[in-house]
């Protein structure tokens, strides 16, 4: 038994010896070239900028700045790599569209695209999976970066995902020279990197397909490559796909509280605290609890006002009243601001409606409520919790695929090119952001 465990702990050193081996080989290799071409055109542009016409300048910028992604690009996969490596990789989940997963993705795509042509089709672009976004994004930069590196310019790429057997698959597809039956069975291997030269001359640290394997079983879906006929490579991965139940009914905000204290599973000052987490809503207790200790609870609880049975109807008519003017007071806004305009878009909030130029919007009740929160705070990032809080009137995990559904029809009725969009910005796992248009 001891034998076996000193042959066991031998050959995991060997095999760790050799992992460092590989990854020392393959970082000296990879990155001098990058690094070699960012220092020339740095110190070009340092000590010879006087010399170059602004196109050559354009284009000088335009190589540092490739470089720099492509570095970028390997250390996050190194990263990946090292957290598989220990066991550290924890997904952190949540539903996501599938749209806006790819637009992350081609934020940092396009960049490194060049002469390449990239397209982008979706079956339907409100399929949603439950995924840890980064990672998915990763995998997918991963990927096209494959097909950029290993295909000729003037070549096409495409990017398209569907609903096949209950999984979403995405799938990104190229025409390049094709891979062969020998290498499709090595290529996710860790440091396989291919026998095709690279148009840039540049090896890849054969890690990024391997981690591409490595997320998306870690999400319950598989990856596999076939050909892509008449020449050319398909890669396929698929991740569960998540439904959403959508309850527009959860939106309807309520104006004022009338809040008993007595529940049947919680105390009402509970209730008070709980709300008061995600809302400024006026909230007026009715009980028949008349003791002061219970009264003032409540107010330091952050209650607006406390009734105690019995009572008329004349009384409460009369704080509703009251409560009603203190709301119109604070709500109040001036003419100048009773219309919002950026760009083409105006909101006209005294009549409720939205217009793009000339065209009126026909928006649902819960996609003016989101337009009219993100317009009210142009420029800032707002959070899923925080849209959540304040349109939905909670903020649990379970509504934010509502969310994004929501989203996504609001686009598709504001946005000329929702995969460009023009207004809204997506955050992604974090949020959404109204762009100021000139």
């Amino acid at each position: 038994m001891r034998r076996f465990r000193e042959k066991e702990l031998q050959q995991f050193w060997q095999r760790a010896k050799q992992l460092r081996a590989n990854l020392l080989r393959a970082i000296s290799h990879d990155l001098r070239t990058p690094l070699t071409t960012i220092s020339g055109n740095a110190g070009n542009l340092l000590h010879n900028s006087h010399s170059f016409d602004d196109e050559t300048k354009q284009q000088i910028y335009a190589d540092i700045y490739d470089d720099s992604m492509w570095l970028t690009n390997l250390v996050e996969n190194l990263l990946y790599s090292t957290r598989i490596e220990e066991g550290r990789m924890m997904l952190k989940t949540s539903p996501e569209l599938v749209s806006e997963i790819i637009e992350e993705a081609m934020q940092h795509i396009r960049p490194n695209a060049k002469k390449h042509s990239i397209t982008v089709n979706y079956e339907d672009d409100l399929l949603m999976v439950r995924v840890d976004v980064k990672l998915i994004v990763q995998v997918i930069i991963n990927l096209v970066d494959n097909a950029l590196k290993y295909t000729p310019s003037d070549t096409l790429i495409s990017i398209s995902a569907e609903c096949k057997n209950g999984m979403t698959e995405i799938k990104i597809a190229d025409t390049g020279k094709g891979i062969s039956d020998v290498e499709k069975e090595k290529i996710f291997d860790k440091f396989y990197s291919g026998e095709h030269k690279i148009a840039d001359n540049r090896r890849s640290l054969g890690l990024g397909l391997y981690l591409c394997k490595a997320i998306v079983e870690a999400h319950g879906g598989s990856i596999h490559v076939t050909d892509n006929l008449p020449h050319g490579s398909v890669f396929r991965f698929t991740l569960p796909l998540e439904e959403v139940i959508i309850h527009e009914e959860i939106s309807h905000n309520p104006d004022i509280i009338l809040l008993d204290l007595g529940l049947p599973d919680i105390d009402g000052v509970e209730v008070i605290r709980r709300v008061r987490s995600w809302s400024n809503v006026p909230i007026i207790v009715i009980s028949a609890r008349a003791e002061d200790n219970d009264k003032i609870d409540a107010l330091d609880a952050d209650a607006d006002d406390y009734l105690t049975k019995s009572f008329s109807v004349e009384e409460l008519l009369a704080r509703l009243r009251v409560t009603q003017r203190r709301l119109a007071l604070i709500q109040n806004v001036s003419n100048e601001q009773a219309v919002y305009q950026n760009g083409p878009l105006r909101i006209d909030y005294s009549v409720g409606c939205a217009y793009l130029g000339d065209n009126e919007l026909s928006l649902t009740a819960m996609e003016y409520k989101l337009l009219c929160l993100l317009a009210r705070n142009t420029g800032k990032v707002l959070t899923h919790r925080f849209i959540l809080q304040n349109v939905w009137g909670s903020s649990w995990e379970n509504d934010i695929g509502s969310l994004r559904v929501f989203m996504a029809t609001l686009r598709k009725k504001l946005e000329k090119t929702p995969g460009a969009p023009q207004y809204i910005q997506t955050h992604i796992g974090v949020g959404y952001r109204m762009h100021k248009v000139e």
